[in-house]
């Protein structure tokens, strides 16, 4: 995947992502959004990325994992990925989480837009859906 808005640019995870990676699924906000999704410790994270580099490459692919990068800066702001899933809510699950300091500028948002508009999602993904663990509400001003 390798993908752009006017903001941002949403790419494959590659080894040289592990810094940012390391310091995103360690962050206290995404453990507790993410639950049991994803990698804990720099050496989980570290496998949880070469495994997911390995995952991309297949064909046909069963998930897409990228990483969400500022396109001004070409600073890593996160991480997105939609995979076969395994609970009730759709065919594929996506998921998303941005580190601290790019949280508030809808990010998120713009990069979920995009992936999920790409043809190689909407060609293996045509029924997907989401939960949020915990449950949240939205934030107030």
């Amino acid at each position: 995947m390798d993908l752009a808005t006017r903001r941002l640019r949403i790419r494959d995870l590659r080894a040289d992502d592990l810094t940012a990676m390391i310091e995103l699924w360690a962050d206290e906000d995404v453990g507790r959004f993410m639950g049991t999704c994803g990698p804990g410790s720099a050496e989980e994270t570290a496998q949880w990325l070469a495994e997911t580099i390995e995952h991309n490459r297949a064909r046909p692919r069963a998930s897409h994992n990228a990483a969400i990068i500022v396109a001004a800066t070409g600073e890593r702001a996160g991480w997105i990925g939609c995979g076969e899933c395994s609970e009730p809510v759709g065919d594929w699950a996506f998921g998303y989480a941005l580190r601290p300091a790019f949280r508030g500028h809808g990010y998120a948002r713009e990069a979920w837009w995009r992936s999920s508009g790409s043809a190689s999602v909407r060609e293996e993904c045509p029924r997907s859906g989401a939960s949020v663990t915990p449950p949240t509400t939205a934030r107030k001003p």
